[in-house]
């Protein structure tokens, strides 16, 4: 999901792409975490398809979405969480 204003665009799996009048703020909270976690600013990200962290960046679907310094940490403990060793 990526914020765009007062709108996020949602990306499916079926490489579709939907509009929809949300702030990123309320959709957050809505979200079931930890499956749903917030990256970016810009970013919200279904942590289930999520690959790998690579150089601050998640890889989703061979795309990489930046993770800002503000949810560095929390990204950092959800893969610390859900990483076989």
């Amino acid at each position: 999901m990526e914020g765009q204003k007062d709108y996020v665009r949602f990306y499916l799996e079926n490489g579709q792409k939907i509009m929809s009048l949300i702030n990123m703020k309320s959709l957050e909270d809505y979200l079931p975490k930890p499956d749903f976690l917030r990256i970016h600013r810009s970013y919200i990200v279904n942590m289930n398809k999520a690959s790998s962290v690579v150089r601050m960046r998640v890889v989703v679907n061979n795309q990489y979405l930046p993770i800002s310094d503000s949810y560095k940490e929390e990204v950092q403990k959800y893969f610390d969480e859900h990483t076989i060793e």
